[in-house]
């Protein structure tokens, strides 16, 4: 089940997290609230890029669903971030953050930084999303009382 991770080093102190691997294969466990907290996060940082790139592909449905546009945003993220990083993997998936302070031996969490570009482009909304987005689902709100 999606769930609060608790990090250091970054306000407000939490991120939106996976509980499992969401990606492009069948060994990925793809659950229904990781996939749709996937997609509400994506679509958060893609409509921040809309306004720089009018000619995106269409937002990800928030569908639970992992599909071939919410797999073409995690790439595109993954491609993004990897500036400057060139160890960091650019392979489709958002593992889970294991680590406290959103790294590992290659870098950042995937999730991590997902969480840390919607909350640098809004962080006054990233702190209640889940409470006040109109684009959250019900399943999701149940995480909103654990922030």
């Amino acid at each position: 089940m999606a769930r609060i991770t608790k990090v250091s080093g970054f306000q407000p102190g939490f991120i939106y997290d996976v509980s499992q691997k969401v990606g492009p294969t069948k060994t990925s466990a793809n659950a229904l609230d990781d996939v749709m907290l996937t997609q509400l996060l994506l679509g958060l940082f893609i409509g921040h890029l809309s306004t720089r790139n009018p000619k995106s592909l269409a937002l990800p449905a928030i569908s639970g669903t992992f599909d071939a546009t919410t797999g073409y945003w995690i790439f595109e993220f993954q491609s993004r971030m990897q500036v400057g990083n060139i160890s960091q993997a650019v392979d489709g998936w958002l593992s889970p953050c294991s680590t406290p302070n959103g790294r590992h031996s290659k870098g950042e969490f995937m999730i991590y930084r997902l969480n840390r570009a919607v909350y640098e482009d809004n962080p006054a909304r990233f702190a209640t999303l889940l409470l006040t987005s109109p684009m959250v689902p019900a399943v999701l709100k149940t995480l909103a009382s654990k922030t």
